[in-house]
This record gives structure tokens, sequence and C-alpha cells, in this order.
């Protein structure tokens, strides 16, 4: 009677993945979004993202890696307020950008302005007399 041994050798190969760090994106800003004074019962009021700097627009420094390009992405609304209750309350949509989002292009030196613009809506003949502040969060990510 022969024996046969038969010795299978299970042999993983354990793979490192390379890593590179990019220098890592910012963005900062520069000016606000401003849509003036207005009175209750106006119609709704754009603000156009523009290709330069305007006392209306707002305006983001984008930094990071040289000649690297990267996306801008928009909030899809924002809400002012000046209070509390609906009649303090407005809100803004259709956030443009410039360039347009998903475009960016950081130049030579690492670096881009953004502006951005957008529209607020209809005020209601009630809309409560105030200075309407709030937030809205644009992302830059490579």
């Amino acid at each position: 009677m022969r024996i046969f041994s038969v010795a299978v050798l299970n042999v993983a190969l354990a793979l490192l993945p390379a890593v590179v760090l990019a220098k890592h994106i910012r963005i900062e800003q520069v000016s606000d979004l401003d849509f003036g004074v207005s009175v209750a019962g106006d119609p709704p009021k754009t603000i156009p993202a523009g290709q330069s700097e305007s006392p209306q627009n707002a305006s983001f420094e984008v930094t990071g890696k040289s000649n690297q390009s990267y996306t801008i992405l928009l909030p899809p609304f924002a809400l002012l307020s000046a209070g509390w209750g609906p009649s303090s309350q407005m809100y803004l949509r259709s956030f443009t950008s410039f360039p347009e989002c998903g475009q960016g292009l950081l130049n030579h030196r690492g670096e881009q302005m953004v502006y951005v613009g957008a529209t607020r809506n209809a005020l209601s003949s009630n809309q409560r007399a105030g200075l309407y502040s709030g937030t809205f969060l644009i992302t830059v990510v490579y």
C-alpha cells in the first residue's frame, strides 16, 4: 500500500496600497451674498454669480494642489431669518456659481476664485421688516 501525501501550500500575498497624500483643498469666504433692501410683497430677486467680484455676489477663494480640477457642490436652498415665525423667514434657492458646479480648476499657484449667486423667494405681503441673515454651505472636493 502506498500512501501519498500532498501538501497544499496556500500563499496569500498582502499587497499594501500605495498612498499618495495630495495637498488638501480649502475654501475661504471673501464676501457675502447681499440682496440689498426689499419691502413686503416684492417679487423674487436673483443675484447672478457673475464672473468677477460684485457688490452683491458672494465670493470665495479655493486653494489646493496646482493645476488640479475639483468639484463645486452648492446647496439646494438656504433659510434667512430675522427672528421667529414664518413672516420673519425667507428662502434662497437656485444657487449658481462661476465656475459652474463641477467645473473648478486651480491655477499654477493652486488658487481660484469662486463666485456664487442665488434667488430670493418672493416676499409675502406681511413679511416682517428686519435684518435677515443666514448661512449656506459650499463644498469643494478633488
